[in-house]
Order: C-alpha cells, then sequence, then structure tokens
C-alpha cells in the first residue's frame, strides 16, 4: 500500500486517501510499459491531494463508508494532474513541485500526450462507477477547465482585463474542479441538495483565494519557495489580480502597464514590478479580496452541522488562506 503524508489534522481520511492513491497508480500501470519512466514520477512527485480529500470529505457528511467514492477521488486528482502537464506545456514552464516539469525533461509532444492518457484513466474509472451524475459533474466541470483555460490564453498582454473577467477565468479553469470534487463526492454518498450547494458554494470561495494566492506568490517568493518557475506569470503575459490592482493604482499603475508589456525579454522589468506591487495599495487591496472570499466560506461552513468533516473543511480553507 501507498503511505501518503497528511497532516495531523486530517489523519481520520488518511487510510482512505492511502486506498485512492493506490487506486491512482493501479489505473496507470497494468499493461503500460512507460509507466516507470514516465508516468511514476509525475504521480508520485507530491501534491496536495485537495481534490481527492475533499471528494471524501463531502461523501462522509451522509455515509461512514468512504469506499465507494475511492474511484471519484483517484479520478478528480488524475484530471488535475492532466491539467497541471497540459498547463506547463502552454506556459513553457521548467520546474512543477521543485522538479524538472514533465516537458522540461521529455518535450512538448510526450507531455501532452501523458496528459491525454491520464485523462483516459481518470474516466476510465469514473465509467466503472456507473454513477451518470457523477460521471456529468466531473465532464462539466473538464468542459469548464478547458474554457477558463481558453479564455486566460487568449486574455493574455490585456493589460485592462477586470477583476470581474479575472474571477470568471479563474471560476472556470481552478474553481469548477474543486466545486466538482465535491459535488461528486456528495451525489455519491447521496447527500441532499440543500448541503450539496453548500459544498460548491464553499468550494468556489476556496477555489478563489487559492488561485489568488498562487498568483501572489508568482510575485512575491523565488522558485524554491513555490516549487515553480519564479515570475513565471509575468514572463508568459498573463493578467491577475495582483497585477490588475496594481495597474489600477493612481502612483504606479501607468508605469506597472509599461513594465509589463516589455517583461517577457527584460528581468529587470520584472523586478521592478514586483518592487512596486509592494509599494503600492496592490498587496492590502489584495489582502481584501482574499478576506471577503474568506468570509463567505466561513459563512457556508457554519449551515453544516457541526462534525468531524465540518471541522476538516474549516481546516483545509484556514491552510489555504494562510498558504
Amino acid at each position: 500500500m501507498v503511505k501518503t503524508q497528511i497532516e495531523k489534522k486530517y489523519q481520520p481520511y488518511q487510510q482512505d486517501l492511502e486506498e485512492v492513491e493506490n487506486m491512482i497508480i493501479n489505473s496507470c500501470t497494468k499493461h503500460y510499459s512507460f509507466y516507470q519512466e514516465l508516468v511514476e514520477p509525475l504521480l508520485k512527485s507530491g501534491g496536495k491531494r485537495l481534490r481527492p480529500l475533499l471528494t471524501l470529505i463531502s461523501f462522509k457528511l451522509n455515509s461512514s463508508i468512504c469506499k465507494k467514492a475511492y474511484p471519484v477521488a483517484a479520478a478528480v486528482e488524475l484530471i488535475h494532474t492532466a491539467s497541471l502537464v497540459h498547463d506547463d506545456v502552454i506556459d513553457r514552464a521548467e520546474l512543477r513541485r521543485g522538479e524538472a516539469s514533465l516537458n522540461q525533461v521529455w518535450g512538448n509532444e510526450i507531455s501532452v500526450l501523458i496528459g491525454d492518457f491520464l485523462f483516459t484513466r481518470a474516466f476510465n474509472l469514473l465509467n466503472k462507477t456507473g454513477n451518470r451524475e457523477v460521471i456529468n459533474i466531473i465532464t462539466e466541470a473538464v468542459t469548464c477547465m478547458c474554457q477558463g483555460q481558453i479564455m486566460e490564453v487568449r486574455g493574455k498582454s490585456n493589460i485592462f482585463l477586470t477583476q470581474g473577467e479575472y474571477l470568471k477565468i479563474i471560476d472556470l479553469k481552478t474553481c469548477s474542479l474543486l466545486q466538482a470534487s465535491c459535488l461528486a463526492g456528495a451525489a455519491t454518498g447521496k447527500l441532499h441538495s440543500p448541503y450539496a450547494k453548500i459544498m460548491a458554494d464553499y468550494a468556489l470561495n476556496l477555489g478563489r483565494i487559492f488561485q489568488i494566492k498562487d498568483d501572489l506568490l508568482d510575485l512575491s517568493l523565488s522558485s524554491q519557495k513555490t516549487g515553480k518557475t519564479h515570475f513565471k506569470d509575468i514572463q508568459e503575459k498573463v493578467v491577475t489580480l495582483p497585477l490588475i490592482l496594481l495597474f489600477a493604482d493612481p502612483c504606479y499603475g501607468h508605469l506597472a502597464r509599461e513594465l509589463f508589456l516589455k517583461a517577457e525579454h527584460n528581468p529587470e522589468a520584472v523586478t521592478e514590478i514586483k518592487n512596486i506591487f509592494q509599494a503600492s495599495k496592490a498587496a492590502r487591496e489584495l489582502d481584501e479580496v482574499i478576506g471577503y472570499f474568506y468570509c463567505q466560506a466561513r459563512r457556508e461552513l457554519e449551515q453544516l452541522p457541526c462534525s468531524e468533516s465540518r471541522e476538516a473543511l474549516e481546516n483545509i480553507l484556514d491552510k489555504i488562506k494562510n498558504y
């Protein structure tokens, strides 16, 4: 059995997550000669396993034995991993979780095919459940992820991107799979709809916090801490919320927009953007936005009965906010 490292506060889900991890690996190993060289390092490279954890917690809101949720939890993690592989190709990323990315080692062609392979293994697991509702939930989420990624790529270099447009993009590309993880877990456990909607609304706000924090880390921390290439968003001309707020700053906005448009091949411009972001009002405004979504997620959880599951969801929210 694969042993996963999990924080003490999530220990009640330790055995379930280990079973999910085994299912992920077993779904990709059988009869695939390239597994050990190409796929195994990817699946064992770490990761928070946030999506399968949300699936298991949502299932346990109405059921005590998680076995029926294992294939669904494994599938959402495989879909997430596949999307990261494709994202790294699109972004020309060099690092993933502190190691050389798959595309950096094997090239784009192999990486795209491995991402496709992981998608097929995920839907193979889902098909075996025979649960059409769950399959529809996950399929719709993957459609949303693609739509959001397309919107992000088409919006590159758009220094006039609005906060509303940014939220639409991250709701699709990031939040949709988190929501689907909760909804699919709830559907598998036959959780009635009011609580399922609460879980989806919680996951939406959790996902917004997660993505905004990730965008901020790209601007403020080194690759040694994030495990990803530093300043990649700026270099790839991706307009994120930290940049949107900086562009709107009355003192620094005009300079920030000029620097951003020439930052792709100009390391000095990238560094200057980081410096003026820290000096601007944008950092404080970003904290306020994160605080708002945090309060919204907390309000959703207050509607759930007190339980081990609710406590776990609160802990996840706090961890993401303080990431």
